[in-house]
């Protein structure tokens, strides 16, 4: 690495430290991640193996019923589904992202109510298709009341985009927090 006569040493190692350091912060975002599809995916292993071995002693001898096979079956697809939207959400996390830690825990604190993701699909994000890429994010909708908030998260505590029923775009982890704990004067 050469420098030039006008570049100072100690702004090059500045860059290198800044850009480690979003490294870091982008690594942290992704183990995060990886973390809870881990969850996922133990507890769909777990689900499909006291099926499998269910099916294989307890079901020889007596049918199952088929109410019960649906419910299980369910379940099951259920989980799946949710671990590969999980997948698909959090593969594209930037450092740029909103952290907020303890954010599931806050939204239950207030009174906030997951909405099926079922209820969600085929809902476009309110983002322009540009800056939305390739729909970053796993997208969870919320409601309280009337009031609703549906979030792409890109790890169990960070948030890419936020979308409030009554206040549009969020831009910051700040305006998200003030929409969850019900405070209007925050700035928009």
């Amino acid at each position: 690495m050469s420098l030039q006569s006008n570049d100072d040493p100690a702004d090059t190692i500045d860059q290198l430290r800044a850009r480690a350091n979003e490294a870091e912060r982008l690594a942290a975002v992704r183990d995060a991640s990886l973390k809870e599809i881990a969850k996922y995916a133990r507890d769909l292993h777990c689900q499909i193996a006291d099926l499998a071995d269910d099916a294989h002693t307890l079901f020889k001898t007596k049918p199952y019923p088929a109410e019960g096979l649906r419910y299980v079956t369910e379940r099951m697809n259920r989980l799946a589904d949710t671990l590969t939207r999980t997948a698909i959400g959090y593969a594209n996390a930037r450092t740029e992202d909103m952290p907020y830690p303890n954010i599931l825990d806050e939204l239950a604190a207030h009174g906030w109510i997951a909405r099926p993701d079922r209820e969600l699909d085929g809902t476009l994000p309110p983002l322009h298709p540009a800056e939305l890429g390739d729909a970053r994010g796993y997208r969870r909708g919320f409601a309280r009341g009337a009031r609703t908030l549906t979030l792409w998260f890109t790890r169990p505590d960070c948030v890419a985009y936020a979308h409030s029923g009554t206040r549009g775009r969020l831009h910051t982890a700040a305006e998200v927090r003030a929409v969850i704990s019900g405070r209007s004067d925050f700035d928009s």
